[in-house]
């Protein structure tokens, strides 16, 4: 195994099995908001954020331990959400879409300094905030969703890469549940590993990394891909 440890993947495979038998959004987002800080080396708490059209917050979820503090800061959260690296990176206050995927300051490569934000020192400074680590997914035409692992260290590449391994699965089980009964059932209908299979390729992989990646031949992940499509 690459930057993940044996120990976390243990974690991860079980956090991966909640996620996908969450039975109500509100428990899918309760399992990433409380579970994922644990995972994640410098992570203390975890934001569940959507947005919408105009970038303002729509809905604000977080670790219970934050939760009450995140909820006195969320005009400031909206006031300041022009200066976030986040925001400045895809121009989204000037009708740019989120980007899809795993970001940290690093990766984002924006000029200001984090610390020179005015989100940073209006909201985050006081909660004692020094790195953040943001997966990001759209789950429909108006609403995208920002899960931010907020940490008091700096986050690792192993954590950017747990965040990139559990994107897919949170993004395929969230569609899951606010899908249409109908296609819903088509979703329940499959197999761990045909679930597993259809997070790898909503992630972008091909069908021959997805049998390296789950030690599966070519042939059987064909027959999964032949299931999900069916």
């Amino acid at each position: 195994m690459d930057i993940v440890s044996s120990r976390k993947w243990s974690v991860l495979s079980e956090l991966i099995l909640r996620i996908h038998t969450a039975e109500s959004e509100a428990e899918l987002v309760r399992v990433v908001t409380e579970d994922l800080p644990g995972l994640m080396g410098g992570g203390t708490f975890v934001c569940w954020n959507e947005h919408k059209e105009e970038m303002n917050l729509a809905r604000l979820f977080s670790t219970e331990t934050h939760r009450e503090e995140l909820v006195v800061h969320t005009e400031s959260l909206n006031a300041t959400f022009a200066s976030h690296p986040f925001t400045e990176k895809f121009d989204l206050m000037n009708g740019g879409e989120p980007g899809i995927g795993v970001f940290t300051y690093r990766n984002l490569a924006v000029a200001t300094a984090w610390d020179e934000t005015a989100i940073y020192q209006e909201v985050y400074k006081s909660l004692a905030m020094k790195d953040q680590l943001i997966a990001s997914f759209f789950f429909d035409e108006t609403h995208s969703c920002n899960i931010t692992v907020n940490g008091s260290e700096r986050f690792t590449e192993s954590d950017e890469q747990l965040m990139a391994d559990l994107l897919p699965h949170i993004t395929l089980a969230h569609r899951k549940l606010v899908l249409p009964a109908s296609l819903r059932k088509v979703i329940e209908s499959l197999s761990s590993r045909q679930k597993q299979v259809a997070a790898l390729l909503n992630q972008g992989r091909s069908r021959k990394e997805i049998a390296a990646f789950l030690s599966l031949s070519i042939h059987t992940v064909n027959d999964h891909c032949a299931m999900i499509y069916e």
